[in-house]
């Protein structure tokens, strides 16, 4: 036999027993059991994590924003890559539209600049007059 044949042979083994695998994988879970199909209601794994505000009428919906992302940024690495200050700030902007993601933007900071006692939503709004 022929050496080149020999790899090819050991190839498309190789080749079979990967893809073998990756149905396995895809249909069965790793107990054996089969695999959770997803519902139309399950999020995706890649989905961001939800900050949830409190729902119904606010009186200041801005400083609800602002004084959701101080505590958020507490948890957090203050990283506005995060998904938290993503999510955050996406739920916001949709709600109060560019006002806001600026509320939201403007607690993340504040805790940032000062972590143990970071400006109130008060004290925001008081520089923006």
């Amino acid at each position: 036999m022929n050496v080149d044949k020999i790899f090819g042979i050991l190839l498309i083994v190789i080749i079979v027993a990967a893809a073998s695998f990756v149905v396995v994988d895809r249909f069965v879970g790793p107990s054996g059991a089969p695999a959770p199909t997803p519902s139309a209601t399950s999020a995706p794994s890649s989905s961001l994590p939800t900050v949830s505000l409190a729902s119904g009428p606010r009186v200041n919906e801005r400083c609800e924003c602002y004084n959701k992302a101080v505590s958020v940024a507490q948890k957090e690495d203050l990283d506005v890559r995060s998904p938290l200050y993503e999510a955050g700030f996406r739920d916001c902007y949709s709600r109060l539209g560019q006002e806001g993601g600026d509320y939201w933007t403007a607690g993340w900071r504040a805790r940032a600049d000062n972590p143990r006692r970071p400006q109130s939503c008060r004290a925001y709004q008081a520089t923006l007059d």
